[in-house]
């Protein structure tokens, strides 16, 4: 099942649609296998548990 083309595909869509990833190559190619994704909110999660640690 992880390896499902049409799962990945459709959780790499939500994940662009959320803005959660970015993907400035598919602006100019087609997605395909080497298509590179770039964690937009990795900064704001670890800002944010380090916030949600020091509240408890």
């Amino acid at each position: 099942m992880a390896g499902d083309p049409v799962l990945v595909r459709a959780s790499l869509f939500n994940l662009l649609r959320e803005g959660r990833v970015s993907a400035p190559e598919l602006h100019t190619q087609f997605l395909s296998l080497r298509t590179k994704f770039v964690v937009v909110e990795a900064i704001s999660c670890v800002a944010a548990m380090r916030g949600y640690s020091q509240s408890m």
